[in-house]
């Protein structure tokens, strides 16, 4: 998420952590040259804070893996969505 003149004033991962108590899952492969190590390792430091009490945070990174969906990301996406929509 890019909003223009946004991010000088406020961090895509502190925005998600005002949303939290709402389930969220990030998966992100490490290799893809838009979401840098350094900058997902901020993303986390933003949200976990913000989740530790609700349990509703969901993260799947993949270090080898670039911009493709794997299929340990699947599963990880499809144990998410049926937890969190199934109750």
């Amino acid at each position: 998420m890019n909003v223009p003149g946004l991010p000088p004033v406020a961090r895509t991962g502190k925005i998600a952590g005002h949303t939290a108590l709402r389930a969220l899952q990030i998966c992100v492969g490490l290799q893809d040259w838009s979401t840098p190590e350094a900058a997902s390792t901020i993303t986390r430091r933003d949200l976990e804070p913000a989740y530790d009490d609700c349990h509703k945070l969901a993260l799947h990174i993949e270090p080898d893996t670039d911009l493709v969906e794997t299929p340990n990301m699947r599963k990880a996406v499809m144990d998410f969505l049926l937890r969190e929509l199934i109750w």
